[in-house]
């Protein structure tokens, strides 16, 4: 006797079943998506507060650096007393992320002394924390082209090069 395959035969329960189950993979599928970029929180918008890194030196070399973080309202008032951090990652994938905490050095200016860039290469520098008011924030900073010690430019990369400022990625 000759078998079927399954898809074949005319029962339209196997078929609905189916049918059914490739589109509770593909709902689930979108729901876990969604999920995955709600929990990329946005940064936070300039009418909540405004912030500006600058990395000395510069251009920013593999090893110890400052970075001095102004954060002001929407209306350019310095915003003192806030809880920040800072995150430093490297733009691919596989190694250990750098943190530290961002002193408030009064009237808005904020500090981190020794924050180690660890490779050469591109950097993302996430600053997050909250306002006296309790207010979540989130600024995201692209530090393009660390140098190594030598001071020259990642290598391998030839689109690596300094940038006088961090740039915002958001």
């Amino acid at each position: 006797m000759l078998r079927q395959h399954p898809l074949k035969r005319s029962s339209p329960f196997g078929r609905l079943s189916l049918v059914a189950c490739i589109m509770g993979l593909l709902a689930l599928g979108l729901v876990l998506g969604a999920c995955r970029a709600r929990a990329e929180a946005q940064d936070t918008a300039p009418s909540v507060a405004r912030m500006q890194l600058t990395v000395s030196p510069q251009p920013p070399t593999v090893g110890s650096a400052r970075l001095d973080l102004t954060v002001a309202s929407p209306d350019g008032k310095p915003i003192t007393g806030a809880k920040l951090q800072i995150r430093g990652d490297m733009s691919h994938a596989g190694m250990q992320p750098v943190l530290a905490d961002l002193m408030d050095q009064g009237n808005g200016h904020y500090a981190a002394d020794g924050f180690h860039f660890t490779m050469a290469g591109d950097w993302i520098l996430t600053v997050s924390g909250s306002l006296p008011d309790g207010t979540s924030v989130k600024k995201t900073f692209t530090i393009s082209g660390v140098r190594d010690m030598a001071g020259s430019p990642t290598t391998g990369s030839p689109m690596a090069m300094p940038m006088a400022h961090p740039t915002s990625t958001r």
